[in-house]
Formats: C-alpha cells, structure tokens, sequence
C-alpha cells in the first residue's frame, strides 16, 4: 500500500543529523506506517533559502524536485505528502505552504510560521503552527531574536536571513486562516496546563488552520528530549504535549484532491 511522506526541515546550523535528533520522528513513523525524508541544507553552514532570494539556491525546487524523486522511486502517496519545518526549517515551510499546495497536502511550522511575500497558494492549504511564547531566536511577536546573534554567520547564510518577514506567529496564523477562507474570529482552548489551541474553522474543502502556543516554551520541539538537553540554549520545552503525535495527529487528516 502506498505510503505517506513527511518531509522535515531542519533548522539554521543543525543539519539534517540534528533534526533527525530533535524531532527523534522515526520510531512514530515506523508504527504510523510513513516515510520520513530529512534532508540537508546549502552550505558549510546549513541554511534554508526561505525568502528566497534568486542568487541563493532554490530550495522551493528543491523540494518539488525531492517530492518527485520519492514519488517515482518509492511506493508512496503523492495524495498524501506532507512538510514539516524547524526555525529556519518552518520558514522554508511557510514559503511550501503558499507556493507548492498543489504539490503538498498540509504543513505544520514548528518555531517559525512566516507570512511569505505574495502568498497566494492555489487551494486552502492546512497549517499547524507551534510557537513558544519564551523564544528568543524567532520571538512569537515578530521580532528577530537576539539569540540569532550569538550563532555563526557566513555571508550565504546571512543572506538568507535578509528580507524575512518577521511575522507575529498568532498573525501568521490569522493570514494563513484568510487565505484558507476560515472564518474570521478564532476559538482558543486550553487542552492541558501551559497549552493553548487557536483554532480557526469553517475553512474552504476541509482545511485546518491550528496554532499550538506553548507558555514560556523555547526555541524547541515539544517532547523533544533533545531540546531539554539543549535548555541552556534553547529554552524551555514542554512535556505536557508530544509534538511528533501532534503533528501527525495534524497531518494525517488531509490528503490532496
């Protein structure tokens, strides 16, 4: 039976090895039943090019091209594939989100939900964000984290990081929701201590519009035992939610066409 495909983006400087660690998905995909591609960024130092900018390599085709390898080489869904993003992982997403929805089936953007120039995705596209309100790389109120300057640069990479939006998470989320066509005002739940949910509904042929607002949580990944071990870092991380489940929970309930 064809398979479905997550693809996951690491993060600036982490490479693929350190998103394999973070998010630790493997074992979920294995009992899931799903193929997970974690694959590497440009440069000595690994970055996404997310804004983009025409003289960085294309990374958006990039990954229509990787969506294409798998889908011709491997018994998978083409129905059902799906990107997960990092930092500068979910800044990439956020550009898949806009311009490959005919490619992808739904995005969840961990860290870094961005509202992309001339975002104009050709159907409603599903997105989950989760954002930790204690971030100081990618703050949740839009501003460039004051921890980005502790990290090394090289000038590739600091291009790359030229002309991001910056973008609110809980706005990037209300942009996403227009653009899906949900309704205007959102519902916010709190599932367990610390958590909030904003949910957007009624969104045009049964997309989802989420946002998973972790109270003084870092630059992490929910669960993640990697990111405890990285709090001198990174920043708190919850273990009131598992953010791999959350994201397949996500995930899973859309499929193209």
């Amino acid at each position: 039976e064809p398979l479905p495909v997550v693809i996951q983006l690491h993060g600036y400087l982490s490479g693929a090895d350190g998103q394999i660690a973070m998010s630790a998905i493997d074992p979920l995909a294995e009992s899931a039943g799903f193929v997970v591609l974690t694959p590497q960024g440009s440069g000595d130092l690994p970055y996404w090019n997310a804004v983009p900018h025409g003289d960085l390599p294309d990374d958006l085709g990039f990954v229509r091209t990787l969506i294409d390898d798998v889908t011709a080489h491997r018994c998978v869904d083409p129905a059902r594939v799906y990107v997960v993003g990092m930092s500068n992982g979910a800044f990439l997403t956020s550009l898949v989100a806009c311009r490959l929805a005919d490619r992808v089936a739904a995005v969840a953007a961990v860290a870094g939900l961005q509202t992309p120039k001339d975002c104009d995705p050709s159907r409603a596209m599903p997105v989950l964000a989760i954002h930790g309100t204690g971030d100081t790389f990618v703050p949740a109120d839009g501003t460039r984290g004051p921890a980005l300057d502790t990290l090394a640069w090289d000038h590739a990479s600091t291009r790359a990081f030229d002309g991001l939006p910056w973008t609110p998470v809980r706005t990037a989320v209300a942009d996403r929701a227009r653009l899906a066509g949900c309704d205007a005002t959102s519902t916010t739940s709190t599932p367990s201590p610390g958590i909030t949910e904003v949910r957007y509904g009624s969104c045009r042929d049964g997309a989802d519009v989420e946002l998973l607002e972790v109270d003084g949580g870092g630059h992490t990944w929910p669960g993640s035992r990697f990111s405890q071990a990285s709090a001198a870092i990174l920043g708190a991380t919850t273990t009131e939610v598992d953010g791999d489940q959350v994201i397949w929970d996500f995930l899973q309930q859309h499929r193209l066409g």
